[in-house]
C-alpha cells in the first residue's frame, strides 16, 4: 500500500477477534487490548494517507496494470509459443519449440471488471468526520479521526461493490513456467537424454544482467524441491514446476518497464 516501513494493519470483524480467540504478541492495553506499546502517530498518518491514496481510483489502475501484463505477453509470443496451462495439461507439448505456460485463468479470454470491486474515494469522510474544526495535539483525537477516516472509506467499498463470481484474476500478477527445447545455460541435466528449465537460474541470471527480480514457488534444484501450496493445488508436474517464476509490477511499473524485461528475458532464453 506504500507509506512508510514498520507500519500496517489488520482489518478483521470484532467478533471474528471473539471467535478465534486472537492473543496479542506483545501484551498490553492499546487496541482494545490486542496489542502493547504506544502508537507512533507520524507511521500512522503516513499509512493510512498511503492506504487511502492506493484505493483512489484504484479501478483505473487494475486496469492498467492487467494491459500492461498482457503487452508482455505479446512481446513474448513474438518468440515463444504462449499455451494456457489446462492445454499443456491436456495435449502436452512439441518437441523443438520453446514454450511458456501460463498458470491461472485465461488473460484472452478474461474481461476484467475491477471497477466493480472498487470504488473511487467517496467524499463520505470528508462530510462525516469534520465534526471538530479546531486542531487538536491529543492524540487519542487524533487516533480516532484517523480510525473514523479509515473506516468509511473501507465501508464505502464494501457497500459500493458487487460480488463477481467469474474467477478472480490478480491484474498485476502473472505466474508461467519454462518448458521445452531451452538453452543448456538455464537448464538442468535430468537424465543422461533429458534436460529440464531451472528458475534459480533463470531468476539469478535476470538479476544479473537486468537488474530485475522475479518470484519462484519451486525452485529447480533439489534442495529446495518443495512447491508451493499454489503449485501443489494445481498438481503441475515435476517438470514444470521446475520452471515457474512469478511476474509482479505495480501501479508504477511502465511500458519501458515492461518492454525492458521483455528484452532482457528473451535475451536470456
Amino acid at each position: 500500500m506504500g507509506g512508510l516501513p514498520g507500519v500496517g494493519c489488520l482489518i478483521i470483524d470484532k467478533e471474528m477477534v471473539k471467535k478465534l480467540s486472537m492473543k496479542p504478541l506483545l501484551f498490553g492495553s492499546q487496541q482494545y487490548g490486542l496489542r502493547g506499546g504506544t502508537e507512533n502517530m507520524g507511521l500512522i498518518t503516513a499509512g493510512v494517507t498511503a492506504l487511502l491514496s492506493s484505493i483512489k481510483y484504484r479501478d483505473r489502475k487494475n486496469v492498467m496494470m492487467f494491459n500492461r501484463i498482457n503487452y508482455l505477453l505479446e512481446l513474448l509470443a513474438e518468440k515463444l509459443s504462449i499455451i494456457q496451462y489446462e492445454d499443456y495439461y491436456k495435449s502436452g507439448i512439441e518437441p523443438g519449440k520453446k514454450y511458456v505456460v501460463l498458470l491461472g485463468p485465461n488473460r484472452k479470454t478474461y474481461k476484467p471488471n475491477f471497477n466493480k470491486l472498487f470504488s473511487q474515494t467517496s467524499d463520505k469522510s470528508k462530510s462525516g468526520n469534520s465534526t471538530s474544526k479546531k486542531q487538536s495535539k491529543d492524540s487519542d483525537i487524533q487516533k480516532t479521526k484517523l480510525e473514523h477516516t479509515l473506516t468509511d472509506e473501507l465501508e464505502s467499498i464494501i457497500s459500493d461493490s458487487k460480488i463477481d463470481v467469474r474467477p478472480r484474476i490478480l491484474p498485476n500478477t502473472l505466474l508461467m513456467g519454462f518448458i521445452g527445447d531451452y538453452t543448456n545455460d538455464l537448464t538442468t541435466i535430468e537424465s543422461k537424454n533429458k534436460r529440464s528449465f531451472c528458475n534459480v537460474k533463470l531468476k539469478k541470471n535476470l538479476e544479473e544482467f537486468g537488474n530485475i527480480i522475479v518470484s519462484i514457488g519451486s525452485a529447480c534444484n533439489t534442495q529446495s524441491k518443495f512447491a508451493s501450496h499454489v503449485i501443489d493445488a494445481l498438481r503441475v508436474n515435476e517438470e514444470l514446476r521446475k520452471g515457474i517464476i512469478r511476474v509482479s509490477i505495480s501501479d508504477y511499473t511502465t511500458d519501458d518497464d515492461i518492454i525492458t524485461f521483455a528484452r532482457v528475458l528473451l535475451a536470456l532464453l
